[in-house]
């Protein structure tokens, strides 16, 4: 496929509802006629593999998997018969498929001759692809360099190119899924004898790295220095560290030779995986890994985010405990520049924006403290600690009677989250037994419990009845588990001001609107003249796109005396982060501000999750119809 069909096949991927062709037009920067003939043609394309897609009259286009397991194959590349594995189609596919040849080269050097034969491109084009190949390595501090009669080859850190194979997610094309299996075959019964419990989706990423330094090891490539034993902070005594050494020992006894230099970091690679907890007994795990060192800094981060918002959850000593742990995971992650993909991300940002802004709040403070660099993806399992923090500021005494236990294959974050808001949704209509992961299922009390709550599908036959939710609980879950739950504020229509109101306005880039803006509230005096660059800083922490052709930027700290929004339609949509945007509210939240904001972000979320709510307003040619539409969403909410 093209990159156009490639982008809406995207995200006719992750739209929940229909999308009508002229928001996929504006998303594509073509006309209605041009989408209905890449639908036409994307449909047929499809259909061998495994998809189609769906024309709903009156409501868009939706995507329909039809064979999963087939559509599945196609999108990793592996296609099975129906065609061959696809041709990266642009520039930044073809640098991808690069990086990976310059990794995984048995003979250190690849001719770039080869290359353009490999992509279908002319030797010219695969040099400037080269560019865009260097800036991307240069996270991992590799360069690219050109060795006369032998070809292009890399030099960096053995660490940082086993980290760059696992981000790009190279594991799939070097091993089988019967090596994955052995390695966590191995890694389960390490962990079964020293009572350690990784999260599923931890074991999981913790083989894929495992077997990508194997590979390496076995080829030559080894990481030659020792981490310093005062910035590793570990135990050698602690659970992680004894299986560590009885992988490594497994492996010696299979032959493979495992230098002595790679100790610590096969350490610091079972120290930086997330733990699936027993909740009934949280703080007892926590103080046994949660290092001295590390509890003062949480308690510092949650007195800063009080200062700044007030959430009243520094004395939470449940979030003292769990923040502490997740802390001394982000720092040992950090140390060896690990990547851990946050597959909520998006949903974090959309619908706990009060506990994502707390958590850049805190990730701020702890980077200047600690001199760390921390992911975004990192900031959302942060975000769920503080979360399941609030929620538990709604909790409510209750009696116990239903019991259930939750199967989850997220780490301790996602767990607690979900723990908190079932209690607060059944309040004394259940008791939870505890929290397990797909593998040790089996050690459940299922004959002492009246039902099950899971993240994940189950494959194991079971008598009890099973809810599939999403670890953050979206509406459709809540209704299927039968729960009360907490009706939405009504949007807030004084926030909403004429002189606030920008419609349809025409710009290319993310940079053109916020700087438009912030010159507008400057101009009325509403704003200092450092707004923008407190924007833009915020920005470059985690774009503030939440999908739905929408973004919500605001500046790091509250900067006005008066809390409002500033609202501006775009004639058409611009990236913003990796994102289209075409409905624009600017937040700006008053630097006293004592009132609970929950019920205006609420109200946010509730306008940016609805499609047809969000065309509409991009589609207003006046205030009254922005205010319209917010009041006719509150009626249809309440």
């Amino acid at each position: 496929m093209n990159a156009r069909a490639t982008l809406l096949l995207q995200y006719l991927i992750t739209a929940q509802t229909p999308t009508k062709a002229d928001i996929l037009a504006g998303l594509a920067n073509v006309t209605t006629r041009t989408i209905r003939n890449d639908i036409k043609e994307m449909h047929e394309f499809l259909g061998p593999r495994g998809a189609e897609i769906d024309s709903v009259k009156g409501e868009g286009y939706t995507l329909n998997i039809l064979n999963e397991e087939r559509f599945e194959e196609w999108m990793h590349g592996k296609d099975t018969g129906l065609s061959q594995s696809p041709i990266p189609s642009n520039a930044s596919e073809r640098a991808t498929y690069i990086i990976f040849k310059l990794l995984t080269s048995q003979q250190g050097f690849v001719k770039l001759d080869e290359l353009s034969n490999d992509l279908y491109v002319s030797r010219s084009t695969a040099q400037g692809d080269l560019k865009i190949v260097k800036a991307k390595l240069q996270k991992y501090k590799i360069e690219v360099y050109n060795k006369p009669n032998y070809g292009l080859g890399i030099i960096g850190d053995e660490s940082y190119v086993r980290f760059c194979l696992y981000d790009y997610d190279y594991a799939k094309d070097l091993f089988t899924e019967a090596e994955f299996n052995q390695v966590k075959s191995l890694l389960l019964t390490k962990m079964r004898t020293h009572k350690v419990f990784f999260s599923d989706r931890g074991l999981e990423q913790l083989g894929h790295h495992l077997l990508i330094a194997l590979k390496r090891i076995q080829e030559g490539h080894s990481v030659l220095q020792r981490f310093d034993q005062t910035d590793l902070l570990f135990d050698e005594s602690s659970k992680e560290v004894l299986v560590a050494k009885d992988v490594i020992q497994e492996y010696k006894m299979m032959g493979i030779d495992i230098p002595a230099n790679e100790l610590d970091y096969f350490i610091m690679l079972f120290l930086s995986t997330e733990l699936l907890p027993d909740l009934n007994k949280l703080k007892v795990q926590e103080q046994d890994r949660n290092d001295i060192d590390f509890s003062p800094y949480a308690q510092e981060v949650l007195h800063e985010i009080d200062q700044k918002m007030d959430l009243g959850i520094s004395e939470d000593k449940d979030l003292q405990h769990s923040l502490g742990l997740h802390l001394k995971l982000t720092y040992n992650r950090s140390l060896l520049n690990i990547n851990v993909p946050n597959p909520m991300i998006d949903q974090i940002k959309l619908t706990m924006p009060v506990a994502f802004e707390a958590a850049i709040i805190g990730i701020v403070f702890i980077q200047n403290k600690l001199a760390i660099t921390i992911s975004e993806h990192e900031i959302g399992f942060i975000a769920l600690h503080i979360e399941a923090a609030l929620e538990r500021q709604k909790k409510r005494a209750s009696s116990l009677t239903k019991k259930c236990i939750i199967v989850c294959s997220s780490g301790l974050g996602s767990a607690k989250l979900l723990y908190q808001k079932l209690r607060n949704m059944f309040g004394g209509k259940i008791k939870i037994e505890g929290t397990y992961g797909l593998y040790n299922l089996e050690e459940a009390p299922l004959e002492n419990i009246d039902f099950i709550v899971s993240t994940v599908p189950l494959t194991m036959p079971l008598d009890l009845p099973v809810v599939i939710v999403s670890p953050v609980l979206f509406e459709k879950d809540k209704e299927e588990i039968k729960a009360m739950y907490t009706s939405l504020n009504s949007p807030k229509l004084d926030l909403i001001q004429r002189e606030f109101t920008f419609l349809k306005k025409k710009f290319t880039t993310q940079d053109e609107v916020l700087e438009y803006l912030c010159d507008q509230l400057r101009i009325m005096d509403v704003v200092g003249e450092n707004f923008l660059n407190l924007v833009q800083e915020r920005e470059t922490i985690s774009p503030t796109s939440y999908g739905n052709l929408t973004a919500i930027p605001h500046p790091v700290m509250p900067q006005t005396e008066e809390t409002f929004w500033t609202i501006c339609t775009l004639d058409k949509p611009v990236l913003w982060g990796e994102a289209y945007v075409q409905f624009v509210c600017l937040l700006c939240v008053a630097k006293n501000e004592k009132r609970d904001l929950t019920g205006m972000y609420d109200s946010l979320i509730h306008v940016i999750e609805n499609q047809d709510v969000v065309h509409r307003l991009i589609n207003a040619n006046s205030f009254q119809e922005i205010v319209n539409t917010f009041f006719r969403n509150q009626k249809e909410n309440n």
